[in-house]
């Protein structure tokens, strides 16, 4: 099929599709006003360059039965290997088809990181979805602004941390469902004078399945079970109109059983995690000037029981940056920073006994209004490694206004991801003479923004190449020659009358990788990733107290590989089955300050796996109750 024939229905679903949407349809949104993401200071919607998609806090509460990976799967682009399997499996994001360790995840805008991880990723098994308001994600390379790693772009989750109104306000929600998985969670935020403070403790556990699939049916594996502890806090001061004082932490104490791997169980295989992230950051803004001086510690404790021993695993990361921005003129907006980041592995049996890294990046970004119709954005990064030494990155944005109803913008965009201190120095395949990853990025695409920015019909195509890939061959890390991903993304949403929306999702991926420079072997496939990922998402609103979701997606076929024991654990290509999957989620309002919801997940029943020799549950529900004070 020819890409291009679906340029069409962008005009298609503005001039027809577009009428009585609103915003208790909608699951995500273009903010009209600011997009904090995109350049960390506020900047029209209208002059973006780069789209940014948003999950909104109705979204969330339309999937109150859902954890945090399984609604960034929900989501166009992203594919968050894990999320449909059993609540403790791992969860690997892909973002247009990148591995995770090249998207960014922010917890209100700074970046959250573990360098004892393989690619130093943050665990989204470690981050509660309570309390967290909106979620921002930003496709593409980042570089430029949110720093190297930010190859495939950045996810940015936002907490409950705005304050409307005087006084104390608390609330929660308590859920059960199948395996006996029971969640629950309370808050309380207020403000007084200029004074704000926010809580939320959480609690979730579940008795799981079987995390891996038993191929014998005689043979019945134990269930695999999760449970998870989080608390967060935040406090901020407001010394002025244009001077706000913020500290905050959050603390999540994680649990699950795992099993020995595929098709094989285990009894003992129990993996720990202990994530601690505090911060502070100064706000300034005036009507010129807006700023901040921003600080994290991350801290990561993870341990993994197992027939062979222990393995423990702590990583410590630091992060400051200091930026400002400056309207030099009405259609020049100006931004400068400087970042800081500390990267350390706390192990003293690694080659380099607890080793670390540090990075220091000045960057600077220009938004120009040529007119008011053509926008152009140019960004500058300097890196400096204190281990790979200097490395410059820069992109170039620019977005036109072919009318006042259809937009085009095309991005390019450079992006460097050092090797992490476990590939580097750990105790499984690592390698010190690893080299650095470089990515070369492009996007160009079609927008037919809605007058209330609630449908935002969208046309992207997109590539990315990068050179000296590392992966993991002959049980130890290496850089591959290079990779090359390329893709389209269509976005679409329209109303059927007054009370049903719909929105149609679909993304096709395609890309290869060659194994080395030397032999210059071709694989032309991407394991775990689909090449066609087709979803639609329904939304009813039966009447005033009572909204129904239906969701239904079709994942495309997938290669994986299988690393056989019984053949020296030689890797060995498999496939994976495409499949369809289907979701049911109802929400009901008993009162202003009580809804009630209900769950139903995989209701046709889809035997599927996401990972080859590891299980997916059946059908399942959830039902639960939220609250307000």
């Amino acid at each position: 099929m020819k890409i291009w024939i679906l340029l069409p229905f962008l005009f298609l679903a503005h001039t027809h599709f577009g009428q009585g949407l609103d915003k208790e349809n909608s699951d995500t949104v273009s903010i009209e006003n600011i997009l904090v993401t995109h350049s960390k200071i506020p900047i029209q919607a209208r002059n973006a360059s780069k789209p940014v998609q948003i999950i909104t806090a109705e979204a969330l509460r339309r999937n109150s039965g859902s954890d945090l990976a399984q609604v960034l799967n929900d989501a166009s682009g992203i594919d968050v290997v894990g999320a449909l399997s059993n609540p403790g499996k791992d969860k690997s994001v892909f973002l247009r088809g990148a591995s995770g360790e090249f998207t960014v995840i922010l917890v209100n805008g700074q970046p959250i990181l573990d360098p004892s991880g393989i690619g130093g990723v943050a665990d989204l098994r470690s981050i509660p979805i309570a309390n967290i308001q909106r979620i921002e994600v930003l496709k593409g390379s980042q570089s430029t602004i949110y720093g190297s790693d930010a190859i495939a772009g950045v996810i940015n989750i936002v907490t409950n941390s705005h304050f409307q109104k005087e006084g104390s306000h608390a609330g929660g929600r308590v859920s059960y469902g199948s395996f006996n998985t029971v969640n629950a969670n309370l808050y309380a935020n207020g403000q007084s004078g200029d004074l704000e403070y926010r809580i939320g403790l959480n609690r979730d556990k579940t008795d799981g399945i079987s995390e891996a699939l038993s191929n014998d049916p005689a043979v019945v594996f134990e269930k695999d079970g999760m449970k998870r502890l989080g608390f967060s806090a935040g406090i901020g001061y407001k010394f002025s109109d244009k001077l706000k004082l913020s500290v905050f932490s959050q603390f999540s104490d994680y649990e699950s059983d795992t099993d020995a791997d595929s098709f094989t169980d285990s009894e003992g295989n129990t993996y720990f995690t202990e994530l601690l992230n505090i911060g502070a950051s100064i706000d300034y803004s005036s009507d010129d000037w807006q700023g901040a001086l921003k600080y994290t510690l991350t801290s990561t404790n993870r341990n993994f029981l197992s027939d062979f021993g222990a393995f423990p695993f702590m990583g410590r990361f630091q992060n400051m940056d200091v930026y400002a921005g400056k309207d030099l003129t009405k259609s020049v907006k100006f931004i400068i920073g400087l970042n800081y980041q500390y990267h350390g592995m706390l192990d003293e049996t690694t080659s380099i006994p607890d080793p670390s890294v540090t990075i220091i990046s000045p960057y600077a970004s220009s938004l120009i209004s040529l007119g008011e119709k053509t926008n152009v954005e140019v960004g500058l990064r300097y890196n400096k490694h204190s281990s790979f030494g200097s490395n410059t990155n820069y992109s170039l944005s620019a977005s036109h206004w072919i009318s006042n109803d259809l937009k085009v913008f095309a991005n390019h965009s450079t992006g460097f991801k050092a090797p992490s201190l476990f590939q580097l120095y750990g105790a499984f395949g690592a390698n010190p003479e690893l080299n650095p990853q470089k990515s070369q990025s492009y996007e160009i695409g079609f927008q037919v923004p809605h007058s209330s920015g609630l449908l935002n019909p969208q046309l992207t195509f997109f590539s990315r190449n990068v050179d000296d890939l590392i992966g993991f061959e002959n049980f130890v890390y290496t850089n591959f020659f290079n990779q090359n991903d390329k893709g389209v993304e269509l976005e679409l949403g329209f109303s059927l009358g007054s009370q049903v929306t719909l929105r149609l999702l679909y993304t096709y991926l395609d890309g290869s990788y060659k194994v080395s420079n030397a032999n210059s072997t071709l694989r032309d496939v991407l394991y775990r990733r689909p090449k066609n990922n087709f979803g639609v998402k329904a939304f009813y609103n039966a009447m005033d107290r009572l909204n129904v979701d239906v969701s239904f997606k079709i994942i495309g076929e997938r290669q994986d590989l299988f690393f056989n024991p019984a053949n020296g654990f030689a890797s060995e290509e498999v496939k994976l089955e495409s499949y369809m999957y289907l979701t049911l989620h109802a929400d009901y309002k008993i009162s202003d300050k009580v809804s009630a919801f209900l769950d139903l997940k995989n209701l046709t029943n889809s035997n599927f796996q996401e990972v080859y020799g590891f299980s997916t549950p059946g059908s399942n529900f959830m039902f639960g109750v939220n609250w307000k004070l």
